[in-house]
């Protein structure tokens, strides 16, 4: 049966925003902590990137929102079976996972200033962030079927995210180490499009 959102591109877009402003936060922190970093950021800097993360939280809790209230509302019987069939058997924890914790835990935890002040708290968050996002993809494309009698069904999934995300790491750590972390020739633009006198 063939299911369509016009919400859905939305979503996938916003999923890819947040887990690459988290990525970004986890890297930046970490090349920050051990002094790999030239300039050090000041606590407003570290405040700005948490506050970014928490409007990206915020829009993909929005948007995948919208999506449930249309289809809910619709009541279109060849959009609401995605739901239903996900509301059975098992998904429905994972619905309940990634409302709390793509959703609440992060909105609440984001919005205190000593959390996102602190490198570690940032950095724990932000990977969190990460993790629920994986599961979120799975919850997209998973199929909805009966896994009875298959207990090692889930390999695949484990095998396809480790696959796929260890060799996205490993060639983004190749290159990192590479090409230097920051841009060579900023004071020479800074000079031309800044001259003194």
């Amino acid at each position: 049966q063939t299911w369509y959102s016009t919400m859905f591109p939305v979503i996938f877009a916003t999923n890819s925003f947040l887990t690459t402003w988290a990525l970004a936060i986890v890297i930046f922190l970490a090349l920050q902590q051990h002094g790999y970093m030239p300039h050090r950021h000041t606590n407003q800097d570290q405040i700005n990137l948490g506050s970014f993360l928490l409007a990206f939280t915020l829009f993909w809790s929005y948007t995948n929102f919208s999506q449930f209230m249309l289809i809910w509302a619709g009541n279109l019987p060849e959009e609401i079976p995605y739901y239903l069939r996900r509301s059975r058997e098992g998904w429905q924890w994972m619905g309940y996972a990634l409302v709390i914790f793509h959703f609440a835990c992060p909105f609440i935890l984001l919005l205190f200033r000593p959390l996102k002040e602190s490198a570690k708290r940032l950095t724990q968050i932000s990977l969190g962030l990460l993790v629920i996002c994986a599961v979120d993809v799975i919850w997209w494309i998973e199929p909805c079927r009966s896994h009875d009698g298959q207990f090692v069904f889930w390999i695949m999934d484990v095998g396809a995210i480790l696959g796929v995300g260890g060799l996205t790491g490993w060639m983004f750590v190749h290159n990192l180490s590479q090409r230097p972390l920051m841009p060579i020739h900023e004071g020479k633009w800074l000079e031309e499009d800044h001259p003194h006198g």
